[in-house]
Formats: structure tokens, C-alpha cells, sequence
């Protein structure tokens, strides 16, 4: 009988821990941006419609991506604003407003809070390389009226992970409980 609780409890937490953890990717493998500077010259935006792919975990969907960031020239950074669509064939797959914006050399990354009926959670997370060299500040070096060839890719903003050991802890305790409750009974 002992042996049979053990043999269930290892193999039910080895099962928990094995689940794979799948997670949306989004490839846009070639666009062009958009940059314009408002007439006043002190706000500027940077607009790109693009086609992609999406990975939900189970297939791989073609997809369009619009995207407009939107920020003040003398602090592009701590002003930024931005929003994105993603549209398959049948709607809207993922729609979120900036949350946060980090650069480095010839990349921005952007992270969207948003809903997505699930595919990217409640977050993407997308970095977007310039193809076109623009150096270590990207949002300062764009130039009005320039296009610009990008690629980007995106992912679900993760959550906090489960520990691996933690259902593996959580089997042993109840096995030393259901021991402790067996003893006692004896």
C-alpha cells in the first residue's frame, strides 16, 4: 500500500512539473516605419503597418500588425505613448497601450498591457530592430520624413513561474502526512 502512495505521488508531481509552458511568439520578419514630426516640431510619431507571424503555441498564422508610437522630441523616453493591433483573418487577436519602453543600440523595446482573448496573456513584449543603423539612442536619431526598414519580434509578457521543486515539495509533505495519518491508525 506504501508503495502504491509513493508510486502515485512521484507520479503525479513529475506529470505537473513536465507540462510544457508555451508561450505566443509574434515574428514580424520585414517592415517599413514611418517618422514624422508634428508641424509645431516638438512631437513626433513613428507609424508602421506590417504583415507577421504569429505562433500560438499550436499553429502558425498570418497576421497584420499596426503600430503607432507617439512621443514629445525634447523627452521622446518619458513621454512616449503607444498602442498596437494585431488582426488575424477573422479580427482582432491582440490590442494593448504602451506600458513601458527601454532602447538600446539600434533597438526599442516595448511593452504592451492589452487583451488578447488569451494568445499573449495580459502583456506582449516586442523589440523592434532598425535594419537602418540609428545607434544607441534610436528615438532621438530618427530623422522626419525617413523611413526606416525594421524587423521585430514579440512574445507574451511572462508571468512569475512556478518553481519546478515546488509540486515535487508539495507531493513529499502530503506523502508524510498520509504516512503520519496511516501510523497513527495502526
Amino acid at each position: 500500500m506504501r508503495m502504491l502512495f509513493a508510486t502515485l505521488a512521484l507520479a503525479a508531481t513529475t506529470a505537473f512539473t513536465a507540462l510544457p509552458a508555451v508561450a505566443a511568439v509574434l515574428d514580424i520578419p520585414g517592415a517599413t516605419a514611418d517618422f514624422l514630426i508634428a508641424p509645431a516640431g516638438d512631437a513626433g510619431d513613428f507609424l508602421f503597418d506590417a504583415e507577421g507571424i504569429l505562433n500560438d503555441g499550436t499553429d502558425f498564422l498570418p497576421v497584420d500588425v499596426r503600430l503607432a508610437l507617439i512621443f514629445e522630441t525634447a523627452d521622446p523616453y518619458g513621454t512616449a505613448t503607444a498602442f498596437v493591433d494585431i488582426s488575424d483573418m477573422f479580427g482582432l487577436v491582440f490590442s494593448g497601450l504602451l506600458s513601458s519602453i527601454g532602447y538600446e543600440e539600434d533597438l526599442l523595446k516595448l511593452v504592451f498591457a492589452g487583451a488578447g482573448a488569451g494568445v499573449f496573456g495580459d502583456g506582449l513584449s516586442l523589440d523592434l530592430f532598425f535594419i537602418d543603423p540609428v545607434g544607441s539612442n534610436p528615438l532621438a536619431a530618427l530623422v522626419d520624413g525617413a523611413s526606416y526598414d525594421i524587423a521585430a519580434l514579440g512574445q507574451d509578457v511572462a508571468p512569475v513561474p512556478l518553481p519546478g521543486s515546488l509540486p515535487l515539495l508539495a507531493g513529499a509533505l502530503g506523502f508524510m502526512v498520509l504516512r503520519r495519518r496511516m501510523a497513527a491508525r495502526a
